[in-house]
């Protein structure tokens, strides 16, 4: 009896422990799979939308009580869904919708931190925006009301990059290198922001040996396959995953610097209010990572920039310390790069 009592207890322990691996199989295989989404926010999201804004009906601003100062509105706004990039919708593509949109704001003078997404932002007919969202809901509705956030579309190249890297999302990342890397050489455009990110978190999550053919092309040619934004988010995408520059990878160590270097140095003869913005970026955020690292300023005394695009970059140097328009910190890190390149070994 007793030795029977024994082999049914051994029978339901076997039974729980199963139960329990049960338990943990799938997150694990989950987790396997969440390993090869490359670490960028818009590869995080739930949801990605294209939409067109169709019409806007804008009431007149309605007073509430005159001790908050606050005015509101409903929007009615019509939208157009071009296209479901990431997540399921409940609205085809071509589909429109009706979407009230609440907006509110305070009278002048007073400054607040406006809960409703939509207040500071001008709705425009005819304007296509990407729609970024964490929820869960296929309400295309609910998801353009309070966005996790959007980007005004001015061009295609910025909806084919996104489409390319929801695309390879799931592979692993050797693969998504691979095909970013042959995308790259045979395309005719300069690449957003999102490529540029999406380049930098697959090199420094890949190893080298994996890597390279990415690493070759934009080693070589990152100049005519980024946009000028396209490189700063290559910048910012390395720098921030970079953090000891003197333990980093050498290969992408001399990337970082060089990338580095040339948004600093920026178009002055073609100077845009964006290519100011991202020179100002670099020169407070990244460069002084760059002249702080013993090694990065090995690569310059060497031979990673020729003669001609040192002797600009020199004379760019020059000029933007001397112009006013930085703070003494970042002076410093401009005089410290002319140092550095003047005194060339």
């Amino acid at each position: 009896m007793g030795k029977r009592i024994s082999i049914s207890i051994a029978i339901l322990l076997a039974g729980a422990l199963l139960c329990v691996i049960g338990l943990f199989a799938e997150p694990a295989e989950s987790a396997a799979k969440d390993r090869s989404v490359v670490d960028i926010p818009e590869l995080q999201m739930k949801h990605v939308a294209l939409v067109e804004v169709l019409a806007v009906n804008a009431p007149a601003w309605q007073a509430g009580s005159s001790a908050s100062g606050q005015e509101t509105r409903t929007l009615h706004v019509t939208l157009r869904l071009q296209s479901a990039l990431l997540g399921e919708l409940s609205v085809p593509a071509g589909g429109q919708l009706e979407v009230p949109v609440e907006q509110s704001r305070q009278r002048a003078g007073i400054v607040w931190d406006n809960p409703l997404f939509w207040s500071n932002r001008e709705l425009k007919v005819g304007q296509r925006y990407l729609v970024f969202s964490q929820q869960t809901t296929h309400d295309l509705a609910v998801l353009f009301q309070q966005p996790e956030r959007v980007e005004e579309v001015r061009d295609e190249v910025a909806v084919d990059d996104l489409r390319f890297m929801i695309l390879h999302k799931a592979e692993p990342k050797p693969q998504q290198a691979d095909a970013l890397a042959a995308w790259l050489h045979d395309s005719e455009v300069s690449h957003t922001w999102y490529i540029g990110a999406y380049a930098a978190a697959l090199l420094a999550g890949t190893p080298a040996d994996q890597s390279a053919k990415l690493r070759t092309v934009l080693e070589d040619r990152a100049h005519e396959k980024l946009s000028e934004n396209g490189r700063h988010g290559l910048v910012v995408g390395l720098s921030q995953r970079m953090n000891d520059k003197e333990s980093a990878d050498s290969g992408l160590l001399k990337l970082l610097t060089v990338e580095t270097i040339r948004s600093v140095v920026g178009n002055e003869s073609a100077a845009t209010p964006q290519s100011k913005k991202i020179q100002l970026d670099t020169v407070e955020n990244y460069l002084p990572g760059i002249v702080g690292s013993e090694r990065a300023r090995q690569l310059l005394h060497g031979d990673v920039l020729d003669r001609a695009e040192r002797v600009r970059t020199l004379a760019v140097v020059n000029q933007l310390s001397g112009s006013g328009k930085f703070s003494p910190k970042n002076r410093e890190a401009l005089v410290a790069l002319a140092g550095i390149l003047e005194n060339r070994n």
